[in-house]
């Protein structure tokens, strides 16, 4: 994401162990740490914060879950899978709170949305969990052409806000699936209402000049 390669050309790089001078100064500094572990626990979770608040001197900003199913003690097989996750979004919340980060975890969806090309309402996530977090965004995807999709970014629940439950309204970025690249739709400026009506009277009155 930050090179702007494609992920096939940085995996390469990794894996020969090839990466170029410039790209690991770039990315010596970045405040950034990954842990790989499969199931991780709360005690895990918690062992990385305090290792990253002795590395760096506080909290990271932003603390990704990726995904909350993952967690062990969710939907094992002595655990009611929504009663797991209703807990482990107590945990989570819990942990924003006491580290000032943006805790985010990453969920499923029910079946009937799993093709990502259709908005997403509150009710099609899995689990029912929406009781707890401040936010939560709902994903789909349209297509432009064979490399560029528009992430369509529903707000279905936002506390303190103005939330659509269905889904039906959302912002979009551009997205580049295979660079991991994200940016801004370029909208095209629009005229208001009554430039658009000055501009259609004026093209009439010079197709009856032309006519007459």
């Amino acid at each position: 994401m930050i090179t702007g390669l494609p992920l096939a050309k940085t995996t390469e790089m990794v894996l020969e162990d090839e990466i170029p001078a410039e790209i690991v100064e770039q990315l010596t500094n970045v405040p950034l740490r990954i842990d790989y572990e499969t199931s991780p626990s709360s005690e895990d979770m918690e062992e990385i914060l305090e290792a990253y608040w002795e590395l760096f001197g506080e909290y990271p900003t932003l603390i990704v879950i990726d995904n909350i199913t993952n967690v062990e003690g969710v939907g094992g097989e002595d655990t009611d899978y929504s009663a797991g996750l209703e807990g482990l979004m107590d945990y989570l919340h819990g942990m924003a709170r006491e580290t000032a980060a943006c805790v985010i975890g990453l969920h499923h969806v029910k079946g009937e949305y799993n093709n990502g090309d259709k908005p997403i309402p509150l009710n099609g996530i899995k689990g029912q969990i929406g009781r707890v977090p401040e936010m939560i965004l709902t994903l789909h995807k349209r297509p432009l052409d064979d490399q560029t999709s528009l992430l369509c970014i529903s707000k279905v629940k936002v506390r303190g806000g103005q939330p659509d439950p269905t889904g039906m309204t959302w912002a979009e970025l551009e997205f580049i699936g295979n660079r991991m690249s994200f940016k801004d739709v370029e909208l095209q400026e629009v005229a208001p209402p009554e430039q658009q009506w000055e501009d259609d009277q004026r093209r009439q009155q010079e197709e009856l000049e032309w006519s007459g």
